[in-house]
């Protein structure tokens, strides 16, 4: 999660992927969270990052994150593509290459409003594609088609 001030992120060839982080509590590595805390540590961040190296089946962080109207910055790896629209609900970044995700972050923490509204239009998104009703409509639309052919 990012939060409002500087983020450093270096990109080291020997470690692949090291993070340098001088931010006295403005970025935050948790690992595993319970949900009960999540959307309390969610409705402060200005992002979520996800420098993932390997392929993501459907990850569900981008719709956690959506859901409390935090954009995603993320590599354009796997069910990232389908859940990330670049530019609208957040960042897809080509490679797990820190020295993008750290300019991206730059810009999330120098323009909270753009961040917002990636947020906003995720959770739009969600709202309108993953809800139940949503997801039983597409259902009942596929089965009537299937059984109309």
């Amino acid at each position: 999660f990012v939060y409002q001030d500087t983020v450093k992120l270096i990109y080291d060839c020997k470690v692949k992927f090291s993070l340098y982080i001088s931010l006295q509590g403005k970025l935050h590595l948790t690992g595993f969270m319970e949900p009960e805390s999540l959307r309390e540590i969610l409705a402060g961040a200005v992002a979520v990052v996800l420098p993932v190296r390997w392929p993501e089946g459907f990850g569900r962080v981008p719709l956690e994150a959506y859901r409390e109207s935090v954009p995603v910055i993320a590599t354009n790896r796997g069910g990232f593509k389908e859940l990330i629209q670049h530019e609208k609900t957040g960042w897809l970044i080509d490679t797990p290459n820190a020295e993008l995700f750290a300019l991206r972050m730059e810009e999330c923490l120098k323009h909270p409003e753009q961040s917002r509204k990636c947020g906003e239009t995720g959770r739009v998104m969600i709202e309108d594609k993953f809800q139940p009703k949503a997801i039983a409509a597409r259902f009942n639309d596929l089965y009537t088609r299937i059984h109309q052919a």
